[in-house]
């Protein structure tokens, strides 16, 4: 049993970020999402990528069981400054498998949320 230290401290946040998934509606963890299938997931943003060739903006999401990329398409009437690494979203959308065998959520409908001790 591990008490204290960082990884005490790291465990109970990740506890924390799954109990508010759950509270903003997730149909399930990142870890169980399906190809195909309607999904309203939640978590933090890691860290985000602008491909100005192809115009695609990747965010990838965590929730503490999983990570899961986020595209949309710029030319997409979307508030681009709401997506940032370190913020929380909500989103929903049927997950893809992309060309590395990841799922991707494509153009999903998405906002951005509070969770305790993030900007």
């Amino acid at each position: 049993m591990v008490s204290g230290g960082r990884l005490g401290v790291e465990a109970a946040w990740l506890f924390e970020l799954q109990l508010w998934t759950v509270s903003r509606g997730a149909t399930s963890f990142l870890v169980d999402l399906e190809p195909y299938e309607v999904c309203r997931g939640a978590g933090l943003i890691e860290r985000i990528r602008l491909d100005p060739q192809t115009g695609v903006l990747e965010a990838w999401v965590t929730d503490g069981t999983a990570s899961v990329v986020a595209q949309w398409s710029l030319d997409r009437s979307m508030g681009p400054e709401s997506i940032a690494a370190g913020r929380a979203v909500v989103l929903e959308g049927a997950a893809a498998v992309g060309p590395d065998g990841g799922l991707v959520l494509r153009n999903p409908a998405f906002e951005t949320a509070p969770f305790p001790g993030v900007a």
